[in-house]
């Protein structure tokens, strides 16, 4: 702190300073003497002085590491929003191409599940027209054996009837006759 001259003279000593001992303050002519409590005074504040300044230096370099340190973080931030950024793409290229093979084996698997469902009902077509046919052969087949039955029972009625007749005739013819 500098002393406040009032008309002419310090404000609070009215000793002179010899020197300053901070070189980085400029020097100014005061009245303090070593001795007094106003030298002291001065003399705490040229050393608060330069501890403020080597705090200040302390303080600029430390401004300067964290500087530093944020422009390495930014650096560090932008690799790291690249790489992941990179992760993601590859992440979405990953999952597009295991969705395209899962796409092409459920495609795959209905083909196969269609040309089972095809060969099944021409299966199904073949062996009901398999069933058809025999149904239709032992149909007619049983349809011929019944008119056979039919034919046949026909030729014994009539054989009978014409036996019958006969022997009617005969009864008939050889009493009155």
């Amino acid at each position: 702190m500098e002393a406040m001259f009032v008309g002419g003279r310090t404000g609070m000593c009215s000793n002179t300073l010899k020197a300053i001992p901070n070189p980085s303050l400029p020097a100014r002519p005061t009245s303090l003497k070593p001795t007094s409590f106003c030298f002291q005074s001065a003399r705490g504040s040229c050393q608060a002085y330069k501890r403020a300044g080597d705090f200040g230096d302390v303080v600029d370099r430390n401004a300067n590491k964290a500087k530093e340190y944020v422009e390495k973080v930014v650096v560090m931030g932008d690799r790291t929003k690249e790489a992941a950024s990179s992760m993601t793409e590859a992440a979405k290229e990953k999952v597009k191409e295991k969705a395209d093979s899962v796409a092409a084996r459920v495609e795959e698997s209905a083909d196969a599940a269609r040309e089972n469902a095809k060969e099944g009902v021409s299966k199904a077509k073949d062996e009901t027209k398999s069933i058809v046919d025999k149904a239709k052969d032992k149909t007619e087949e049983a349809a011929e054996a019944v008119g056979e039955k039919a034919k046949q029972t026909m030729q014994y009625a009539w054989e009978a009837a014409k036996e019958t007749t006969q022997k009617i005739k005969e009864t008939v013819v050889g009493k009155d006759v």
